[in-house]
């Protein structure tokens, strides 16, 4: 998926639009998001919320996978997430997820793990992990 495609992309999810999430790079099975932090992803503290955060490394690790040239065309499964918090920011963020090892996809119900790392310029805020589950092809 092209840079242009995947703006496009989110542009049009409902849920993201006032989030105001974009997309800094693009590869396959990699991207890199941007999160502002004003009003849209606040917290009543002046922080990038939490809520944000999980949602916009998430859906990086989602979209990792979805543009891995390997697994375009599959039917790819969120099986689990979590989030780590290493600190509070008040600055934009920079998301970063790249699906770094494959398993063997010949195997039934093979597993992806996707990290995408939340960095407030050279600081991490937050680690989401996201488990995929990638259906064999019969």
């Amino acid at each position: 998926m092209s840079h242009a495609d995947l703006e496009a992309a989110l542009h049009a999810v409902p849920f993201l639009a006032p989030l105001g999430v974009s997309v800094s790079e693009a590869a396959a099975g990699r991207v890199v998001l941007r999160i502002p932090a004003d009003k849209r992803t606040r917290d009543f503290e002046g922080h990038v919320a939490s809520g944000a955060l999980f949602v916009v490394g998430e859906l990086a690790a989602t979209l990792a996978v979805a543009s891995h040239p390997h697994l375009q065309g599959r039917a790819v499964r969120r099986k689990h997430a979590e989030i780590t918090y290493e600190t509070t920011t008040t600055r934009p963020l920079l998301v970063t997820a790249a699906v770094t090892t494959l398993p063997d996809l010949s195997f039934d119900e093979p597993e992806v793990c996707v990290s995408a790392q939340l960095m407030d310029r050279d600081n991490l805020v937050a680690t989401v992990t996201a488990k995929f589950v990638v259906p064999i092809i019969r």
